[in-house]
């Protein structure tokens, strides 16, 4: 069975595709361009997932480990890490009873202007998770910047448990 760090070692694994994937994006010909999108949603999702299992993995893993702040709790309250049960929820179920975030995130495409360009260019798109705060105003942030930020989270949660990864 792997352990905590070869679960990590998978997680960073997904996120070096999404990665790759976010520099690639940006030049695809239109007919690469469905194909491109479906691609990053598919890594997205998958990252996503085993982002939100760390969680699963460490509760079950404590193996030489005194004291432990609790996985789920951390996730569930930290600025990155909550997104990922609720898109992690919405990829594998048609509803989501109980989120974190919002119950209807979504994850969408969303084209940009281009520098002196009259029309929405597929050069210039991003992927992004919509949702609504508590107040109902809708928001979005860069899947990028999410997974990004959840990997940094779960490096401060296993350097503050001294957990070697």
């Amino acid at each position: 069975m792997d352990d905590i760090k070869e679960q990590f070692d998978r997680i960073k694994r997904w996120y070096s595709r999404l990665k790759n994937l976010e520099d690639i994006k940006k030049f695809p010909t239109k007919e690469e361009s469905l194909h491109v999108r479906n691609e990053y949603l598919d890594i997205a999702y998958a990252f996503f997932m085993n982002c939100y299992h760390m969680s699963d993995w460490i509760a079950k893993n404590r193996t030489g480990i005194k004291t432990m702040e609790d996985p789920f709790l951390y996730a569930k309250n930290s600025n990155y890490l909550k997104f990922s049960y609720d898109i992690c929820i919405a990829s594998k179920h048609l509803k989501i009873n109980r989120a974190i975030v919002d119950k209807d995130i979504s994850l969408e495409r969303v084209f940009h202007q281009g520098a002196g360009s009259a029309k929405k260019s597929i050069r210039n798109m991003e992927y992004v998770a919509k949702y609504k705060d508590c107040l109902g105003n809708i928001h979005s942030m860069k899947l990028i910047d999410i997974a990004t930020n959840c990997i940094s989270e779960w490096e401060r949660f296993f350097k503050d448990e001294g957990i070697k990864v």
